[in-house]
């Protein structure tokens, strides 16, 4: 079963759904996220973005949550790419 996500503005007892529409490139994601992390949650500290492993691979976005716990973000610009 699909699941639809809506985000709605309510202004003077009016409500209206926000239309949102794809973005550019991963690059600009990561460019908003790294400028606010907490648009994914309060409770991240951005440790770096394209973080060179031992492996030779990136790792888009580096977090640290207040337990210590690290973040993993890998960012994908269309679902075609992961199937």
């Amino acid at each position: 079963m699909p699941i639809e996500v809506a985000i709605w503005e309510v202004t003077n007892n009016t409500i209206n759904k926000i239309v949102y529409s794809t973005i550019d490139s991963e690059n600009k994601l990561e460019k908003i996220i790294k400028k606010d992390i907490s648009i994914i949650s309060d409770d991240l500290l951005l440790i770096g973005n394209q973080v060179r492993t031992i492996f030779g691979k990136f790792i888009d976005i580096l977090a640290v949550n207040s337990e210590g716990k690290l973040s993993v973000i890998e960012l994908k610009k269309g679902l075609d790419k992961l199937r």
